[in-house]
């Protein structure tokens, strides 16, 4: 994804005048679009029960990267 590619990762900081370094990437990356994912089903969901017990295990998975 973008956030691994260091051209963007440093014409970022150029273009707001950063420091090397100074952007925070975070290690989980590839993971973030997945949490908001799960994140945004859940607060739909409210607490409502799906009956869909494989995601409810991925959310309390989930959780330990939050």
């Amino acid at each position: 994804g973008v956030a691994a590619n260091l051209g963007v990762v440093r014409a970022i900081e150029q273009v707001f005048e950063l420091k090397s370094g100074e952007l925070v990437v975070p290690c989980d990356h590839l993971f973030t679009g997945a949490i908001g994912a799960v994140l945004g089903a859940k607060e739909k969901a409210g607490s409502e029960h799906t009956g869909n017990e494989s995601n409810i295990r991925w959310v309390y998975l989930l959780k330990d990267f939050m």
